[in-house]
């Protein structure tokens, strides 16, 4: 199936960015780090895995030169001249883990001094790292991957090792997103959209649907919500979407980022009312009003009123402020849940 969109989404896997302190002298590739890539591997990371979710990185993005069979240090200047590049290709990776290596990275993404490897690696932090994305992330740090390193090769410290590396093994699983779900009533060249009176999204152009509640399926919720909202019974559903909603910057206890599976539906008995919570309103096609909707329907109701099928992803820098989004072609095997 050809992709409706370029980028692909990747797996269950959280977007991980990996941080040295320089670049190796030599990469046949962009995840040529044989060792850091030993390590992966042992935790059950796939190279396959590796190169879609993760992106190798350093301070400074090149080889910084040897001395007596020693790698140099990249300087504070050169740390500094890069720094900005650095934030950029944070910022826009949008990482979801960040795995500072070494010393080096590990003080500047915590922002501290050279803490002794003993008092970070085997630890998990919650910060904005090395200051560039402006919310925070899990931070794992590890040690330098370095034949040269001595540190590694301590009894002690292969125990911090190995409790840093069953630590990124856990944090790198997504967690399953609560679902919702979303019915678009189609009548020829209309369909039907609802202003939301109250609560979330209020005042804005909205479709009805809703959480999905313990024991029911995703079909059940989409019909329990339609009765409630607008008065009707479907009598037929249609997958068209599935679509993940990530709020990175909004603390995780909101709860808010969610899978949302979009049904369509040109069956039902009776007549769309307004109730306390939504008053529906037909809309043609090409009137639909997405600049008093979420900023993310533009990009994918389109493509489902057109006849696609897609599988969505969308990640907000605020509560409506859309930072980036991927989408591709829905696999036509996928179960209805």
């Amino acid at each position: 199936m050809a992709k409706l969109e370029s980028n692909s989404l990747g797996t269950d896997m959280k977007r991980t960015i990996f941080v040295g302190q320089a670049m190796p002298r030599v990469k046949k590739n962009p995840h040529d780090w044989p060792t850091l890539n030993a390590w992966i591997y042992s935790i059950g990371i796939t190279q396959d895995q590796i190169r879609t979710n993760f992106l190798y990185t350093a301070l400074v993005n090149y080889f910084p030169g040897s001395k007596k069979g020693s790698h140099l240090v990249p300087s504070l200047e050169e740390i500094k001249k890069e720094r900005e590049r650095l934030k950029k290709l944070l910022v826009n990776f949008n990482p979801e883990l960040v795995v500072p290596i070494g010393k080096l990275s590990i003080s500047y993404c915590l922002n501290q001094g050279l803490l002794p490897l003993n008092q970070s690696i085997g630890k998990i932090f919650n910060v904005d790292p090395y200051q560039a994305l402006g919310f925070t992330v899990p931070v794992i740090p590890l040690p330098h991957p370095s034949g040269a390193s001595t540190w590694r090769h301590q009894p002690q410290n292969k125990k911090l090792l190995l409790q840093a590396l069953n630590l990124l093994k856990s944090a790198l699983k997504k967690k399953k997103l609560r679902q919702a779900t979303i019915c678009l009533l189609r009548k020829k060249d209309k369909v039907l959209l609802a202003m939301k009176k109250r609560g979330f999204g209020a005042g804005k152009w909205n479709r009805v649907g809703g959480k999905v509640k313990d024991g029911e399926t995703i079909k059940q919720a989409a019909i329990r919500e339609t009765q409630e909202e607008i008065g009707v019974t479907l009598q037929s559903l249609e997958k068209v979407a599935v679509l993940d909603f990530h709020f990175p910057n909004v603390p995780a206890k909101k709860d808010w980022d969610q899978q949302v599976i979009v049904f369509m539906t040109e069956k039902w008995k009776g007549n769309p009312t307004e109730s306390e919570e939504m008053a529906p309103r037909w809309f043609k096609i090409e009137d639909i009003p997405y600049d008093q909707m979420w900023s993310d329907d533009i990009h994918w109701m389109p493509k489902v009123l057109s006849g696609q099928k897609i599988k969505g992803k969308f990640i907000f820098s605020g509560v409506g402020e859309l930072k980036e989004h991927f989408i591709e072609e829905l696999d036509e095997n996928a179960k209805d849940s």
